[in-house]
């Protein structure tokens, strides 16, 4: 649950079957870390926050960090504009591998957190000094949880920041309905907490973004 009541839960296969691989590999094994694949659904007009993944690798929990880092993206579902025009897939800024477009959308989202179009920090716990990030938790669009308790490792997706909104008077424009990926980084040695910036790379958890669940 989150705290406005919003819920994570199993996605059904059909419904990212556009995703293709992306929708295969979640979380994955890389250097000895082994974590259970997680997909999610969240409302975000009510935020939510996913289930812990399951670490079956035996580790130093203490020392084990995770954090969003890398090629966020929008996959559009049936996100639509006022005048009913879809919103499009892909990211903040173009690939530059060529893999998908810049999103509108997507860029007015990082316009609204104040972050450059090539930064994680709308999606990141941590600052690139390894700092935790303040307003984390409620003016970003989300996180991995990384504070200890029994909810560490989740991810949590912040209500009401899902949708762009109008520059002069903030009205709605448009919500986001569809899939978002974005890989993460790990460090299972980590003295501090910057080493998730530079951190092994895993696949990202699927974030499936529904104003009407």
């Amino acid at each position: 649950m989150g705290e406005n009541g919003g819920k994570m839960r199993k996605c059904t296969s059909g419904a990212l079957a556009a995703l293709g691989g992306f929708a295969s590999g979640v979380f994955g094994a890389l250097g000895g870390i082994v974590l259970n694949r997680i997909t999610a659904k969240v409302n975000p007009k009510k935020g939510g926050r996913s289930v812990v993944p399951t670490i079956t690798s035996t580790i130093d929990m203490s020392k084990f960090v995770l954090d969003f880092r890398r090629d966020p993206v929008y996959f559009n579902i049936n996100g639509v504009y006022q005048d009913g025009t879809p919103l499009q897939s892909g990211g903040p800024q173009e690939s530059n591998k060529g893999h998908y477009k810049q999103s509108p959308f997507m860029k007015a989202l990082w316009d609204q957190c104040g972050a450059g179009y090539g930064a994680k920090a709308p999606m990141a716990y941590f600052d690139v000094k390894g700092n935790i990030r303040e307003n984390h938790t409620d003016k970003t669009l989300g996180y991995v949880d990384n504070a200890d308790g029994d909810k560490k490792f989740s991810v949590v997706i912040n209500a009401n920041q899902w949708c762009q909104r109008a520059e002069d008077s903030q009205d709605i424009l448009a919500w986001a309905n569809g899939v978002v990926i974005m890989s993460m980084t790990y460090d299972n040695s980590a003295s501090t907490v910057s080493k998730p910036t530079v951190g092994s790379e895993t696949g990202p958890i699927v974030i499936w973004l529904d104003t009407n669940f």
